[in-house]
Formats: structure tokens, sequence, C-alpha cells
């Protein structure tokens, strides 16, 4: 993205305060590269332009032919890198952020250890084993936590299933989903609408509902019937999913020492599976 302001803002500087075609600025922008080694008749069939409209452009900028256009965007190309090159962190700046990310999250990691309740992890793993489909929810990052959970619970042989909150499809499927279901809603600041909403959905209709979240304010702690706190303090924009992926393997790792033997066995035709196929290298 860096790169593509970079380049819209050079060619309009260079234009000089003529109007230019903002379609053609836009593609060459974004396929600046590809545009270096594009023929007259590449261009304008990948950029849906006329060869007039693009003559029009590259005089626009200042360029007497096509090669010649080329010719600047490989020169732009080059100032480019060496802005960028010269915006790059010095190796004391990269080491001084890890530093204080892994602080963040040292701190994230100890405090939810401190948080945990035995009791309550206990009273999950009774609901998961004795569900018969475990539904993983989320929404937006929390996906990938979904995503995640739902892959390691099928593993050990727990059904489990993922919604995507935002996705209002899953209100088709709903139907063909047993009540005794258990649904583990992840929703962490900020929270998308779309987490509570399903929620209140489901809880209507019946499903039991075990919620992950971050605050005592979260939207989520009154629809769920019961909840897990995970602290999730991150460096400036970014999202911690440190403790949330704890939370989920300590569950995962907990059940298959519940179920030891059938967790072996579950493992061991997972791996046979994976050689049949080929799958790891």
């Amino acid at each position: 993205m860096i790169k593509i302001n970079f380049y819209k803002d050079s060619l309009l500087k260079m234009s000089n305060g003529v109007q230019i075609n903002q379609n053609i600025l836009d593609f060459v922008a974004t396929n600046i590269h590809q545009t270096t080694y594009f023929t007259h008749e590449k261009f304008c069939a990948e950029c849906q332009c006329t060869r007039t409209q693009l003559e029009e452009f590259w005089e626009g900028i200042g360029a007497s032919d096509f090669e010649d256009f080329q010719k600047i965007l490989s020169n732009l190309m080059d100032v480019a890198h060496k802005e960028i090159d010269q915006k790059m962190p010095f190796n004391e700046e990269i080491t001084d952020v890890l530093k204080t990310m892994s602080n963040i999250e040292i701190n994230n990691i100890f405090a939810f250890k401190e948080s945990l309740s035995p009791e309550r992890l206990n009273r999950l793993l009774r609901d998961i084993l004795n569900a018969p489909e475990v539904i993983m929810m989320g929404a937006r990052t929390s996906n990938i936590l979904v995503s995640y959970a739902t892959s390691l619970l099928n593993k050990i042989g727990i059904r489990a299933t993922n919604i995507d909150a935002s996705d209002t499809n899953y209100f088709d499927k709903i139907n063909n989903i047993d009540r005794s279901a258990l649904i583990i809603a992840i929703g962490l600041s900020r929270y998308p609408k779309a987490i509570p909403v399903a929620m209140n959905f489901l809880k209507k209709k019946g499903f039991r509902i075990v919620a992950i979240t971050d605050f005592p304010q979260s939207p989520l702690i009154p629809i769920a019937e019961y909840h897990f706190f995970v602290k999730i303090n991150s460096y400036d924009f970014t999202d911690s999913y440190s403790t949330t992926l704890i939370l989920i393997n300590l569950i995962v790792i907990m059940i298959s020492k519940i179920n030891k033997e059938e967790v072996g066995k579950r493992i061991k035709e997972f791996d046979e599976t994976a050689n049949q196929l080929d799958y790891f290298l």
C-alpha cells in the first residue's frame, strides 16, 4: 500500500496539474512491475482502456511514447525502493519493539494463568464431552481462533463445526443442528456486533452458550451461560491471540488426558491417513 500511494502521488506530480485518467492511474500504481514489460495491446487489454486513452495518459506525465513511459515507470520503481529503504527501521528499533511485544504477551499469559478457574474449565470439559456436537462461533479476526479450535477438536474425536456470525447463512442450518449441541463463542475487543446478535438468536432457540472474551463489560457475558476471560493486550493496532490459543490448547490437551485411549487411536488414524495421502513432506 505504501508503494501504491507513492506511485500514484509521483505520477500525479509528473502530470503538473493536467487531468489524467484515474482508471489507468490506479492500474499502473497497482501493477507497475507488469506494466514495464507489457506491450501496447496487452496493457490496454488488462487495463480495459483504449490506445488513445493510454497515449493521453503517457503524454500527461511527460512521456514521448510507450517505451519512454515504461522507462519512467522503471525509474519510479528504483526511487520507490530507495525511499522505502530509507524508512526501514534500525536493528535497535526492531529489538525494542520485539522486547515490548514479548513483555506484553508474557503479562497476558501470566494474567490468564492466575485468573483461570480449574472448576470452570472442568465444567466446560464435561459439557464438551456430553454434547453431541460443539459449534465454535466467531466473526472477523476471531474466526482464525474458531477455525483452529474446530480443527483440533475434530482431530481428537470431538464433532465440531465452525460458524461465522457475520455470515447469516448459518440461520438456514440451525434447524439441522441438535439443540443439545454446545455453542462456544469467541468475541474479543472490539466486539463485532454480529456475535452477540447470533448468540441471542441461538439462545432463543434453546442452545447452551459458553463465551470466551476479554473484559467484564463484554456484551457476550450477559448472554452466555458462563464464560472465560483471556487477556489480549497487544502492541499498537495488532491483535493478540496467545492466551486464547493457550486456552484452546489446554481444553484439547485435557480432553486427550480424559479420553486417552480414544484420542490416541484418533491421532494414529490421522497419521496413517496423512501418510497414505502423502500429506506431509
